[in-house]
């Protein structure tokens, strides 16, 4: 699915396999959502070359993605939760590249409990609290990578 250049209001789910959802040659594409922008739950999905500005939620959830999800050259601002989550054991291959997450209030990127994660070449800023990019329970490479404007560290006692 090709994208042309514009605004786009509201949400989509991905939930066909191989699909693809890419920004036309050099367009300039903003995916509007008032809350998820994309919902993946087919395997072999890839989302490439466009803005998502604002969203409530998170703004690509793969909390129901069986099989493998690619996200490359997008821009999310001002997120709600996450810019990009996905958890669980169907998620298999994660890969984000080239993506930049500015303002949101969890995480930039949280990937948890998938097969493989390819992080690579990504930045996080303005993310409210400490975690720009959460990985948990993968295996998988993260580099390089840039964390900017994150709170201090809280103190415990």
């Amino acid at each position: 699915m090709t994208l042309l250049p514009g605004v786009f209001n509201g949400s989509a789910t991905v939930d066909a396999a191989g699909l693809t959802v890419q920004a036309a040659d050099n367009a300039d594409v903003t995916v509007n959502a008032s809350e998820t922008a994309f919902t993946v739950a087919a395997p072999d999905a890839t989302l490439d070359g466009f803005t998502i500005a604002p969203t409530s939620d998170t703004a690509i959830n793969g909390t129901s993605l069986d099989g493998d999800l690619t996200v490359t050259d997008v821009r999310i601002e001002d997120a709600g939760d996450y810019g990009i989550e996905v958890i669980g054991a169907g998620a298999e291959n994660v890969t984000v590249t080239n993506t930049v997450v500015e303002s949101a209030v969890t995480s930039g990127v949280r990937i948890d409990g998938s097969g493989d994660a390819i992080l690579r070449n990504n930045t996080a800023e303005s993310i409210s609290s400490s975690s720009g990019f959460a990985v948990n329970d993968l295996h998988g490479s993260m580099r390089p990578t840039t964390l900017l404007a994150l709170p201090a560290p809280t103190a415990f006692s």
